[in-house]
């Protein structure tokens, strides 16, 4: 199957100007984002919510109105799957990103419900923290510079 070959602008080969003020924005807002994250990083952390159903449902809640993961995962299939997908191709990989992804959130979540992963996780924050602020200020910087 034949498939059209991308420009040096990878999905905008028509506006140049727009990809690379996508490009410079992202990388604002990645920069932005590791700011805020560095400074969270010497903050407490909120109290548990009120019980554990309390919780999966804020979960729940949470998870459902945040479109960020969709659209990561809707970027991610279209650059390895960069071909037309039957349909029974396109559920397969439906089921199989759906189930990987409930697999991993329940792990963490049951994992991270004991209180000695807990602890070690608050005796961490601040360094976890520092750390993914630091790789998203690289990111975005990254992104800036190489427009």
């Amino acid at each position: 199957m034949h498939r059209r070959a991308r420009g040096a602008c990878g999905g905008f080969p028509a506006a140049p100007p727009l990809y690379t003020a996508m490009k410079i924005f992202g990388g604002i807002y990645l920069l932005w984002f590791a700011s805020v994250l560095w400074r969270a990083s010497t903050q407490a952390l909120p109290e548990a919510a009120g019980g554990a159903s309390k919780g999966f449902w804020g979960g729940i809640a949470l998870n459902l109105s945040n479109p960020k993961p969709a659209l990561f995962y809707a970027a991610l299939i279209l650059s390895v799957f960069p071909q037309a997908l039957s349909a029974p191709e396109k559920v397969t990989v439906y089921f199989v990103s759906l189930g990987t992804e409930l697999f991993w959130y329940a792990m963490i979540t049951v994992t991270m419900s004991t209180a000695i992963m807990r602890n070690r996780y608050f005796a961490a924050k601040f360094w976890i923290d520092r750390a993914a602020a630091l790789a998203m200020g690289l990111l975005g910087l990254l992104l800036i510079l190489n427009h």
